[in-house]
């Protein structure tokens, strides 16, 4: 079954135009329906699809090599969806050999390679053929509906595009207006309901996962693991690489988010809007103290920035967008798969808004237990600078960090649990305890979260970061600045790195190699890499070009002698039969082109002028239909009997008046 006239070339247009590739889709458009228009056919053999099918799948494992070098692993959906938006460009050279052919179908052999070699050794059948332009225009429609931007546009011509389709094989009792109302009603019906539960599902599903697993960084709300039991594991991929210039480099924060409002288990950011980051600045600052470059991968092209303390001025950073909100957050936004970029610090810079009230709010049902601890530290009474001391003195006397959080009765809140009761636990639970307590006291204070940087590789020659090495503190407005402030025990570096995996190092050296990988795919000489790959196509289609080149053409309605098709000899062609039907046509006695003999001659016998002779023509047709369809055929007698039964009907019917 075709296609009706401009359906495919309506439809790859309309998917180049949703996935930014028009340009592309013009071009296939006009290729495709120009053939409607052009005279010659190229006579292909089935060889020769087979040759074009190939082509189809050299260029399909083409794009997923190209894909593989240049996306990282986190980005392996995105590639996958890009594939598979392309996909329409790998089949459309079988398309255009389908229309461009004298077959005008593809034998089903073509498209398996079993199949073929089957038929090859003559102990495969014929499967026979199909046009591919219904296949084809499915195929377009499912990669458009792959774009990661739907708008009002997109459902819009999918429900025209499909009516338009369902309009050519409808029931002919339908009325064509009435069938192009229900489908558009029915179609963009149907998917606005699939989306409202697509979205439902999404985000609900979205929420369980990030509540079971801890998840990304959000600028949002940060997923504590407060109040879980039993061990808490991260990995122990590398996931940063940091180079820095300044003299200390022990270890560093590399601060991502923070947060303003606590509530349950979990920190909010309440009030804060992102805005854009102009020329890369991020805060004033009076002189500058370090150069960090830091190389991190971005998910699906998009992250929170890790900075170390006092970043005013990103650079070399190669996204489309950069925003910041009022918390000092960072994130980006159209970017490659890594990203390295440099960040300038200054002692006294300014990226965080100016204490508010949300900075010194404290939950109803945390109240009574932070105030014992205040007062019992007569935290209130002294200055900032002293309360922090003694803050940090309470917790690495008393507490101890614990990657394994044992099952208490729990009488109060997980909070209290862990300042009353276990005095043990993550760093989750130290900086959310501090942040509280420094509020209690009077000091606005913020929770942050990011990456403690303290490693460093020799193989690498740079400071690495681990997902292991993710880490909470509190941010602590002292002296008129946003200031880190870190009560979670030393040991907890210690207690990580004694759990990492004996293969560690073995691990590190395949991570580098990866790194090294990507940070080649996705630098300038990505462009390089896309060049090559046309240029490893190249040869393809020459060899392609040069076999339909010397392929046999024919034009259409035989104006060409010399190059149109062999005709088709059946049995019977030459059956003198035919000249009876001559010289009836001649009388005016025309046969319908639907209309077989046998009913033919009835017809004639309820006529005035063929009574007289049809009776004559039965023995005559009888002879002709056995010499046209009788597998047996007819004996050399019957041939004879056949040629001179006719002449002499010839001779004998009295010339009837030709009609005019």
């Amino acid at each position: 079954m075709k296609a009706p006239p401009l359906l495919l070339g309506v439809t790859l247009v309309f998917w180049g135009w949703q996935n930014e590739l028009l340009v592309l889709a013009v071009v296939a458009a006009t290729l495709l329906e120009g053939s409607r228009w052009i005279g010659w056919r190229w006579v292909l053999t089935e060889k020769d699809f087979g040759r074009v099918w190939s082509l189809c799948i050299y260029l399909f494992v083409g794009m997923i090599g190209y894909f593989v070098l240049t996306t990282d692993m986190q980005g392996v959906t995105r590639a996958i969806l890009t594939l598979f938006q392309w996909y329409p460009l790998s089949v459309l050279p079988i398309v255009l050999a389908q229309v461009y052919s004298t077959a005008g179908s593809v034998e089903l052999s073509v498209l398996s390679t079993i199949a073929r070699q089957r038929k090859r050794r003559g102990s495969g059948s014929s499967l026979g053929t199909i046009d591919l332009s219904f296949p084809y225009f499915a195929i377009c429609l499912l990669s458009t509906s792959a774009t990661h931007v739907k708008s009002p546009w997109f459902y819009a011509g999918l429900c025209l595009l499909v009516a338009w389709a369902l309009l050519s094989i409808r029931p002919q009792v339908c009325s064509p207006l009435r069938w192009f109302v229900v489908v558009v009603i029915f179609g963009y019906g149907g998917q606005v309901g699939l989306q409202t539960i697509q979205k439902t599902l999404e985000g609900t599903l979205t929420d369980w996962l990030i509540s079971m697993t801890g998840g990304h960084v959000d600028p949002d709300r940060s997923y504590t693991a407060i109040g879980s039991i039993g061990e808490i594991k991260l990995s122990n991929k590398i996931v940063l690489r940091m180079t820095s210039h300044a003299q200390d480099n022990a270890s560093v924060l590399l601060r991502q988010a923070s947060y303003n409002r606590y509530f349950g288990t979990q920190w909010f950011a309440r009030n804060v809007d992102f805005r854009g980051v102009v020329a890369g600045v991020l805060g004033s600052g009076s002189r500058s103290e370090a150069m960090t470059t830091i190389s991190t991968e971005l998910e699906g092209g998009e992250g929170i920035l890790a900075l170390p303390p006092g970043a005013a001025h990103l650079q070399q950073l190669p996204v489309g967008t950069v925003q910041h909100n009022a918390l000092g957050t960072v994130k980006v936004e159209d970017g490659p798969g890594l990203i390295t970029y440099r960040v300038e610090s200054t002692g006294d810079a300014m990226r965080d808004a100016r204490p508010g009230d949300a900075d010194l709010h404290i939950p109803e049902a945390e109240v009574a237990v932070l105030a014992q601890i205040v007062e019992k530290l007569g935290l209130t009474s002294e200055t900032p600078r002293e309360t922090l001391r003694r803050l940090a003195m309470y917790f690495n006397t008393n507490f101890q960090y614990s990657r394994f959080l044992r099952k208490h009765r729990l009488k109060n809140t997980h909070l209290s649990e862990f300042l009353n009761t276990s005095r043990s636990g993550h760093c989750e639970y130290f900086a959310t305890a501090t942040v509280l307590l420094l509020r209690a006291a009077g000091i606005p204070a913020r929770y942050a979260v990011g990456l403690s940087v303290h490693e460093f590789s020799a193989l690498e020659g740079r400071y690495i970061a681990r997902a292991r090495d993710a880490h909470s503190w509190a941010l602590v407005y002292v002296d008129g600045a946003w200031r880190d402030f870190d009560t979670t025990p030393k040991s907890w570096v210690v207690v990580e790195e004694s759990a990492a995996p004996w293969w560690e190092p073995l691990s590190d050296v395949w991570e580098w190699v990866t790194f090294k990988v990507a940070e080649w795919k996705w630098s300038e000489r990505e462009n390089d890499l896309t060049t090559y790959a046309g240029w490893l196509l190249l040869p393809l289609f020459l060899f392609l070009a040069w076999r339909l080149y010397f392929t046999e053409r024919v034009t259409r309605g035989g104006v060409d002698e010399k190059r149109s098709l062999p005709r088709l000899v059946w049995p019977g062609e030459d059956s003198e039969w035919y000249e009876i039907e001559h010289r009836l046509n001649v009388f005016g006695i025309v046969r319908h082109p639907w209309e077989p003999f046998s009913r033919w001659l009835q017809r004639i016998r309820t006529t005035k002028t063929g009574s007289a002779f049809a009776d004559s023509l039965d023995a005559i047709l009888s002879l002709h239909y056995r010499y046209r369809f009788d597998p047996n055929g007819i004996t050399k007698v019957e041939r004879e009997t056949l040629t001179s039964r006719v002449s002499i009907w010839l001779k004998q019917t009295p010339a009837l008046k030709q009609r005019t």
